[in-house]
């Protein structure tokens, strides 16, 4: 073969080999997590991650460019909303990130494309916060779905287990722990919740990536809050429930549908995870009688 069409050759298969994605970075020094991604919002989930710090330079996820920005030294008589002074980036493959409570005044206009090195604001309190931090969201256009930032990032320490508080069943608006061979004079319909929650490294009381209730050793319940889906602009959790079918009298306590006893004892069982893969699970045996 020539040199000449080896060049061609080697030219040519190098257009069919992919260019790799970019390594995302954690945007700012900081990696005290305060709130997960999925969590509860009174009427929403919580679609992005909050991380501890105040005056902290904050840097792109990926590399991008400002597609929108907000911040109130520009217009101090529009009223803020609850993200505060914000940062829109757009990047490759239809991917968007977005920052706010951001710092009054360090947003940076001079440069539209920013590399992972370049400083694109500051960490505040802006909007509804209460202490200075930033929320990280991550939105995938082309799948119309928020991704957890944390199962993009570097991964964040934590030798800590998630909680299980208990299991319980309502009936006739009583809520009521399930133990072995607890006795509940009740036949009829009644509804499924579990009580559980993450603790990380520094004591943050935060959500969970993955609940699965049981009931008899079959799966009633599955939530994988890796990933919300948007339909019909409201963000689900996967596989598809909305924010009411998920959470129940509080922040931690999930739904686990409604069950009506058809023998003498069942088995109610929970399996959950937190962001780093630990683990908890907890099985009670309750008998039911009229």
């Amino acid at each position: 073969m020539s040199k000449a069409l080896f060049i061609l050759a080697f030219a040519a298969s190098a257009i069919l080999i992919a260019v790799p994605e970019p390594v995302p970075q954690f945007p700012i020094a900081s990696q005290r997590l305060t709130s997960s991604f999925g969590e509860y919002r009174n009427d929403h989930f919580h679609n992005g991650i909050d991380v501890g710090g105040d005056q902290l330079p904050v840097h792109a996820m990926y590399p991008g460019e400002i597609v929108f920005y907000y911040d109130d030294v520009e217009d101090p008589t529009k009223m803020i909303t609850g993200t505060g002074n914000t940062v829109v980036l757009e990047h490759t493959n239809k991917v968007r990130t977005y920052y706010y409570h951001i710092s009054s005044g360090s947003i940076q206009k001079k440069i539209a494309r920013l590399t992972t090195n370049d400083v694109l604001a500051l960490t505040g309190n802006t909007g509804r916060s209460g202490g200075a931090h930033l929320h990280l969201t991550v939105e995938d256009m082309d799948q119309n779905k928020a991704v957890d930032p944390l199962t993009l990032l570097p991964p964040i320490r934590d030798t800590v287990r998630p909680r299980i508080d208990g299991l319980y069943v309502k009936t006739d608006l009583k809520l009521q722990p399930l133990r072995n061979n607890f006795l509940i004079k009740n036949r009829g319909e009644m509804k499924f919740f579990l009580k559980a929650y993450d603790k990380t490294e520094n004591g943050y009381q935060t959500g969970l990536r993955r609940v699965r209730m049981y009931i008899d050793g079959q799966i009633v319940r599955d939530y994988d809050f890796s990933f919300l889906v948007k339909k019909k602009q409201e963000y689900c959790v996967a596989p598809g429930y909305p924010f009411d079918e998920v959470f129940g009298v509080d922040p931690y306590f999930y739904r686990g549908g409604t069950f009506t006893p058809t023998k003498y004892k069942h088995t109610f069982s929970a399996e959950v995870e937190d962001f780093f893969s630990n683990t908890t699970s907890y099985s009670a045996t309750v008998v039911f009688r009229k």
